[in-house]
C-alpha cells in the first residue's frame, strides 16, 4: 500500500532510507497489534497472517540494516535465511501469550 505512494512522491528514489525506516516501524506496530488482538476463529488463518507479518517485518528490518551497512550480498542471505526463524519465533510467542 505504501510502495505506490512512495513511487509517486519520489520517482528518483532519493529518500529510500527514511521510507524503509517508516516501513519497519509500521511492521512493528502491526506485529504488536496482532499480539494484543484476540485470536481468530480459524486458527490456520491466524497462523498464516502472523507468519506473513513476521516475514514482512524481517524483510524490512534486514533492508534497514543493509541500507545502513551498504552491503547487499550478506543482506540477501540473512533476509531469506532468517525469515523462517523469525516466523517460528513469533508464532511461538503468539501461541504462549
Amino acid at each position: 500500500m505504501l510502495l505506490p505512494l512512495y513511487t509517486v512522491f519520489d520517482p528518483a528514489g532519493s529518500i529510500a532510507k527514511p521510507f524503509i525506516v517508516i516501513m519497519c516501524l509500521l511492521q512493528i506496530v502491526i506485529l504488536g497489534y496482532r499480539y494484543i488482538s484476540a485470536p481468530f476463529f480459524d486458527r490456520s488463518v491466524q497462523l498464516l497472517i502472523c507468519s506473513i507479518d513476521a516475514c514482512l517485518f524481517w524483510i524490512s528490518l534486514t533492508s534497514l540494516i543493509c541500507g545502513v551497512v551498504n552491503d547487499g550480498s550478506v543482506g540477501i542471505f540473512y533476509m531469506f535465511g532468517g525469515a523462517p526463524l523469525v516466523c517460528a519465533g513469533y508464532l511461538m510467542l503468539i501461541e504462549r501469550r
